[in-house]
């Protein structure tokens, strides 16, 4: 009878033993994760700049602040009506701010800073869609007395911005698609459903007229306007996917 007792116990032991043995074979099966295919596909567009910005700069000098500022300001108003005068409108002159400070320089024999003056600084901001009349009104403004031209930022108005970006967000899921089946059929499977899809930073490149040639050339030489080409602006964008591999 014991000898009987000691076989079922065995026996109950061996199936405990198996079922174990398959719980953790199921629950590492459930742990192995399906083969998928990560991509990303990235995609530029082009479009034509609209609106050209940059600011001309009035720097003047003198022993009093207000001899300073009113130099400046005698300056920078006949900037502005050669501006003008040159068929830039009141409106395309969008900001100007003037600043005053003391000048110093080091005295040698006192070994300290010394006031040597002031200087006064009009910086005048213009956005216009004249992109041809850039060059113009550049030498236009330092002919009048400005002392220096910053650099174009060429720009276009959002809504053809974002045409721009959602048409380099379908152009980029295409490729990264097109990438991914050539994946999967090198795997010798199939392109499975898309687990997830997410854009990266996206961004917008361009390019900016050298305007210190510009202005050299301006300063040196009568003659032909200064030509200031508009540029094309990239809108590019980025998109990272997941998709099932399937068929394996």
């Amino acid at each position: 009878m014991s000898r009987y007792i000691g076989a079922c116990f065995l026996a109950w032991l061996m199936l405990q033993s198996l079922g174990a043995a398959s719980n953790v074979s199921a629950a590492e099966a459930s742990l192995v994760r399906a083969p998928e295919i990560e991509v990303s596909g990235q995609k530029s567009v082009k479009i034509d700049a609209t609106r050209a910005e940059f600011s001309i700069e009035v720097l003047t000098d003198a022993a009093t602040a207000d001899a300073a500022g009113a130099e400046n300001a005698t300056i920078s108003k006949s900037v502005t009506q050669a501006l003008q005068a040159a068929h830039l409108s009141n409106a395309e002159i969008v900001a100007s701010r003037l600043t005053v400070r003391p000048r110093w320089t080091y005295d040698q024999q006192t070994q300290q800073q010394k006031r040597a003056g002031f200087e006064a600084a009009n910086s005048i901001q213009v956005a216009s869609k004249q992109l041809t009349r850039i060059g113009t009104y550049i030498d236009v403004a330092l002919g009048a007395g400005a002392t220096g031209v910053s650099s174009v930022n060429f720009s276009a108005e959002e809504r053809e911005i974002d045409d721009a970006r959602q048409q380099a967000l379908k152009e980029a899921l295409q490729k990264a698609r097109r990438e991914a089946e050539t994946l999967a059929h090198a795997a010798g499977g199939e392109l499975g459903d898309l687990l997830y899809i997410t854009t990266g930073q996206g961004g917008r490149q361009e390019s900016f007229g050298n305007l210190q040639q510009v202005v050299v050339t301006a300063q040196k030489m009568a003659g032909p306007a200064s030509e200031v080409i508009s540029t094309q602006l990239t809108i590019s964008a980025t998109v990272y996917a997941h998709w099932k591999l399937a068929g394996k």
